[in-house]
């Protein structure tokens, strides 16, 4: 994406609370980034860590709200299901794609039974051997899942859990990008646009004919905002990644993202900051 030089660029340091989460972070802490441009257009963005790939998201995301009309669209949200108790209330809040993190094989024979139409993604966050993921596949079907994301210690063996669908995260800042679209059960990647980058690096993945799944990594609303914005504008269809947004305790937008029965409903223009980090 090329961003021509904007009329002004002023950056508003933010400091918010969380709720316990399983990356045991106490406080998520970034830079609101509001770009203006020569015509006096403006956009907003999360920088929310102190790294490249999260400035480059954040600078596309606040130029692509002042070139492009984003238009209002309903994006699905996956549920962020952590034990019993979150998915029961997950879908009766509509919720029908489940991520499980590290789950028992008892835990997911009990989703599988109990929710059959729901969408189960699973990671293990690279925590198997080969062995012990062979031992939880062979109590189901290929097509019980969307996919296993980083199932296993060690990245050679994954084509040894072929037919089984596959997803890789941690996997793209490790190894070529050749290899990994090389696996003969890959899924899909999954993209934080914080650690990974936005727009233009995206559309690289899209252009390799690579399915993303969009996912946050604890950004304030605003943030998750821009992620959803990432989607409509790429046409990326799959349920977002941003259930992280349940352990903010604050926020820095005046009224809470409308995420009602799965869905985030996003409407143009509707979205205001809170009056403390407004310019």
């Amino acid at each position: 994406m090329d961003i021509h030089p904007p009329l002004s660029l002023q950056l508003t340091p933010y400091d918010l609370p969380l709720f316990p989460n399983t990356l045991k972070r106490r406080r998520r802490k970034g830079v609101i980034l509001e770009l203006t441009t020569e015509n006096g257009k403006k956009g907003y963005a999360d920088v929310a860590e102190c790294r490249y790939s999260s400035l480059s998201f954040a600078l596309e995301s606040a130029y692509e709200q002042t070139t492009n009309d984003i238009p209002n669209t309903n994006l699905q949200i996956t549920a962020l299901v952590l034990h019993e108790k979150d998915a029961e209330k997950a879908y009766g809040q509509g919720y029908r794609t489940f991520k499980v993190k590290k789950p028992s094989t008892s835990f997911l024979k009990h989703l599988r039974v109990t929710y059959p139409e729901v969408s189960l993604r699973v990671d293990f966050n690279q925590s198997l051997s080969l062995k012990e993921a062979k031992n939880i596949i062979r109590h189901f079907s290929p097509e019980e899942f969307s996919y296993l994301e980083e199932p296993l210690q060690n990245f050679s063996d994954l084509t040894s859990l072929f037919p089984f669908p596959i997803a890789v995260d941690e996997s793209l800042y490790l190894y070529p990008l050749d290899r990994i679209i090389s696996l003969p059960n890959l899924k899909a990647i999954v993209v934080k646009p914080t650690l990974f980058g936005g727009y233009s690096r995206c559309k690289q993945l899209q252009k390799r004919g690579i399915d993303i799944i969009l996912s946050s990594y604890y950004e304030s609303g605003l943030g998750l905002l821009n992620i959803a914005q990432l989607a409509i504008s790429l046409h990326i269809q799959e349920p977002l990644g941003i259930d992280t947004y349940r352990f903010l305790q604050k926020d820095i937008l005046q009224k809470p993202l409308p995420i009602t029965y799965g869905i985030l409903s996003y409407q143009r223009g509707s979205y205001q900051l809170a009056s403390r980090y407004s310019s």
